[in-house]
């Protein structure tokens, strides 16, 4: 299986039929001129044969057009530089297709850990054009909608602690079609009609159509890859729960001084044992103000929970009673200011 590229689909739309069992893709994109474009579909998912294969080279212009011979609708892969692009196509119709910017391929061998990572946009457009830097590169820079685009982030990860930044920037009047724009830098996985479904969401983030402050800016951090690491083996599990209504803050979880995941609201836990030492350790839970508030349309707090826990075939349990390790609790308050608490436990 390749682990080399992310799967991209960033814009396509049905222009015309053209004759025969087949169909046509056609893209202009200037950077990919000279570059190769091998185009293939696998008669199985599980096994490397091809019932299609065939490379071109786009032009100087980096013009790219390929008939594909089609008896079925089916998903169509595109290969080049850094990335591997996944198409659902159907015969007799002809594609018009946008690629992202050309990267050329730097890693020998893309980890398994990056391999389903994408940066993901969903709806919009925001009040204001959104710059997206992650290590102090930008990644994206979004002036109106998306519709399940997804962007290239390989080059700008690093395994370890990332920082990954969302920022309006300065523009004209704000369209009037103006809403909620979302992102995720999360895992995914390929559905078999070529889309790829989100599974776990390393760092996120909502912009309102109305930003508190024009000039907002926020800073999630997160950790990607393998944990580092530690002296001696614990006996037990251990995990992280987050649970609770937006409170307007971001509160980033660090544990023996590496951060971990940034939260502002959520209903989800992950295993944290790989992190932990036996004996004594420390958690930080540092917590700001955030100016893309989600609309809070719940009452409550914001908990953070560490405990010992297990998975069984039932599903996860929390190892009774009074076991916590350390908790953090959050509510909406009307002049919110920063608020950092330390807290030592011992793992074993």
């Amino acid at each position: 299986m390749l682990h080399r590229t992310f799967i991209f689909i960033l814009l396509l739309w049905v222009s015309g039929n053209i004759l025969g069992q087949s169909a046509s893709v056609h893209a202009v994109a200037p950077d990919y001129a000279g570059q190769s474009i091998h185009t293939s579909i696998a008669s199985n998912p599980f096994i490397k044969f091809s019932e299609f294969s065939n490379s071109l080279v786009c032009n100087e212009e980096g013009e790219f057009e390929q008939l594909i011979p089609l008896k079925s609708p089916k998903v169509v892969q595109f290969e080049s530089g850094v990335y591997q692009l996944y198409l659902y196509m159907e015969p007799g119709f002809h594609y018009e297709v946008v690629f992202p910017k050309y990267i050329e391929k730097s890693w020998e061998e893309v980890p398994d850990w990056a391999a389903t990572l994408g940066l993901f946009v969903f709806g919009g457009p925001a009040a204001a054009p959104v710059q997206i830097r992650l290590n102090d590169q930008v990644v994206a820079e979004i002036a109106s909608g998306g519709q399940g685009q997804i962007y290239e982030i390989l080059q700008a990860l690093r395994s370890g602690a990332n920082e990954f930044v969302v920022e309006f920037l300065p523009g004209d009047t704000p369209p009037e079609d103006r809403a909620r724009l979302s992102v995720s830098l999360a895992t995914s996985e390929v559905r078999a009609d070529g889309n790829r479904r989100l599974q776990e969401a390393l760092a996120e983030s909502a912009l309102p159509a109305e930003p508190r402050d024009a000039a907002c800016t926020e800073t999630f951090s997160f950790w990607a890859g393998p944990p580092p690491a530690q002296e001696g083996e614990l006996k037990k599990q251990y995990f992280l729960a987050v649970q609770g209504p937006p409170v307007g803050y971001l509160v980033t979880i660090r544990i023996n001084e590496q951060p971990i995941y940034t939260t502002t609201m959520g209903e989800r836990f992950f295993e944290i044992t790989a992190f932990l030492r036996p004996g004594k350790n420390v958690v930080i839970f540092d917590a700001v103000p955030g100016c893309f508030p989600e609309e809070i349309t719940a009452s409550g707090k914001l908990v953070i929970v560490m405990a010992p826990g297990r998975m069984t075939d039932a599903g996860f349990q929390w190892e009774g009673q009074g076991q916590l390790l350390g908790q953090f609790d959050l509510e909406s308050r009307k002049n919110p200011q920063p608020i950092s608490r330390r807290q030592s436990f011992r793992a074993r």
